[in-house]
């Protein structure tokens, strides 16, 4: 269930100009042409409110079953962040629990212009709102950064976008929108990011990649988020998105051209998660835009291929591995690590050559190569191929999830919710396989505790899972901390949740589900605990 494209989320055929002080704005005007690496737009929220010639504070409701993003939810604080006072934007978000004085609202005149009031009608409820704001001004290709530290549980998205769609062919959107621990269309999201691209607001013409930070989206710091946008004037186009300058995706097929206002904050979207809390808080410490490139034309020449790359060390889930350096004809920016030549796994910053690959599945064989990247988005070729086994697991042992090839008529000792049956003929060649058919409001879901595991060994979770179009998934609870992969594979296919090591007690539960808002069945089979 992928999450639709906010053009899809903003409110169709309506026109787009945001308020009637920027109307001229979003229909045409854009920011003059830049030198080179100028700062067009910083604000640090040093101040007492927010500054209304650079930012609207946003007023609008889309996505269906939500209360929108309302200017009371903003407000300008001083926190701390590691012992130093900093200004920021406070955008606060309400869950199902709150009762406070805020109010929602609803799209009831889509006649009118996004942000004007007479658009919407106050609902009697704060619950289901979250709080934005966006760019005065439309800003074009360039260096977008924003240190936020985001919403710290489910429901409510911590998102970063430009948008821009005056009504014709011409469009402009990049997304990066992080859900806290809601599901969304990953299944488990606590350290994934959607991250998007647009030229026409469809399918077609925009690319969705979900993609692993490398870093809980919820810990409790700051981070900084960026995309550097080459639209083919200032480089050879192309978005590259980085999370605490950290390489996380490259988009070279739907690369916009016209500039687009700044979106910046948190809505309440359905696929983020359970909104069962009273109020939490998103933290925007400072926002920077600027320009990249110009002069002198792109630079299209690739580093040199890295030579050598060799394993120094492993475990049953790391890597260590290390390289011969590259050269560039202006300078290796870092290196990217992929496994079967496609699969990113790592990426590094300088000039740095070795790293080392963490979460791995014990005894599994990775095909590892390495290419150098420069800071125009060069890649060099690939080094040497080299394959890496990954150490077995401390766990081993026989199965310790009870009738997980449901072979039984019924589905005993798991607990299931939801629509849940031992289905005959479905499973693996032939055999039983659990059914979960989730509905528009109910999830499907099988768990079982397991005990008696050996404190400090390694296990992993595996099974087999196809469905008929929703997304099924598979996962651990260890020590209250959820883990899960999921699949919409129409045959079946093995699901492998990443190994943990198992607590003191030695009780885990480990699930899995179809979840809500999709109607299509899953089959589970073979689930294996070793």
């Amino acid at each position: 269930m992928r999450s639709p494209s906010l053009s899809r989320r903003l409110a169709g055929g309506l026109s787009l100009a945001l308020v009637t002080t920027v109307a001229a704005l979003v229909t045409g005007t854009a920011q003059p042409a830049a030198a080179a690496d100028q700062v067009l737009l910083f604000d640090d929220f040093n101040g007492t409110t927010i500054d209304t010639a650079k930012w609207v504070p946003g007023l609008h409701q889309w996505g269906g079953a939500n209360n929108g993003v309302v200017p009371e939810n903003l407000s300008v604080q001083t926190v701390s962040d590691n012992g130093q006072s900093i200004g920021v934007l406070v955008a606060q978000a309400n869950g199902t629990q709150y009762t406070g004085p805020v109010r929602g609202v609803k799209s009831t005149n889509g006649a009118l212009p996004i942000g004007d009031p007479q658009r919407y009608t106050r609902q009697s409820t704060g619950q289901l709102t979250g709080g934005l704001v966006w760019t005065q001004q439309r800003f074009g290709a360039g260096r977008y950064e924003v240190r936020m530290k985001n919403l710290p549980m489910p429901g409510g998205c911590s998102c970063i976008w430009n948008y821009y769609e005056p009504g014709t062919s011409d469009y402009t959107e990049i997304d990066i929108e992080m859900p806290a621990n809601g599901t969304a269309n990953r299944a488990d999201w606590s350290r994934w990011a959607g991250l998007n691209s647009y030229i026409a607001p469809n399918d077609a013409g925009a690319t969705y990649q979900n993609v692993d930070l490398g870093l809980n989206n919820n810990d409790g710091n700051f981070h900084v988020y960026r995309w550097d946008w080459y639209d083919g004037t200032n480089g050879a186009k192309r978005i590259e998105f980085y999370v605490d300058n950290v390489l996380r995706a490259t988009h070279t097929g739907t690369v916009p051209v016209s500039p687009a206002q700044l979106w910046v904050g948190n809505w309440p979207a359905a696929w983020s998660g359970s909104f069962n809390y009273a109020t939490q808080y998103q933290y925007i410490d400072w926002v920077r835009i600027s320009t990249l490139g110009g002069g002198g034309g792109p630079d299209t020449q690739p580093p040199t291929t890295p030579a050598g790359l060799a394993t120094t060390g492993k475990t049953a889930t790391t890597v260590n591995l290390s390289w011969g350096a590259s050269t560039d004809n202006v300078g290796v920016a870092g290196y990217n690590v992929y496994r079967n030549g496609a699969t990113l796994l790592a990426s590094t910053t300088g000039t740095g050559t070795s790293t080392q690959l963490t979460g791995l599945t014990p005894a599994t064989a990775y095909a590892l190569t390495v290419k150098a990247r420069d800071a125009a988005g060069n890649l060099s070729a690939a080094s040497n191929q080299i394959t890496v086994t990954t150490d077995p697991g401390a766990g081993g042992g026989p199965n310790k999830v009870v009738n997980g090839d449901f072979e039984g008529a019924s589905l005993s000792p798991w607990s299931c919710t939801g629509t849940a049956a031992a289905a005959a003929g479905a499973g693996v060649g032939g055999s039983r396989a659990v059914k979960l058919t989730p509905t528009g409001s109910t999830t499907a879901r099988c768990e079982q505790a397991i005990s008696g595991l050996t404190p400090g060994a390694t296990y992993t979770l595996s099974a087999q899972l196809r469905s008929d179009g929703s997304y099924g998934y598979l996962g651990t609870v260890v020590s209250g901390v959820a883990t899960e992969r999921g699949t919409t594979s129409s045959t079946y296919t093995t699901v492998t949740v990443p190994s943990f090591v198992a607590p003191a007690s030695g009780a885990i539960t480990v699930y899995t589900h179809a979840w809500r808002q999709q109607t299509a069945p899953v089959w589970v089979d073979n689930v294996t605990l070793s």
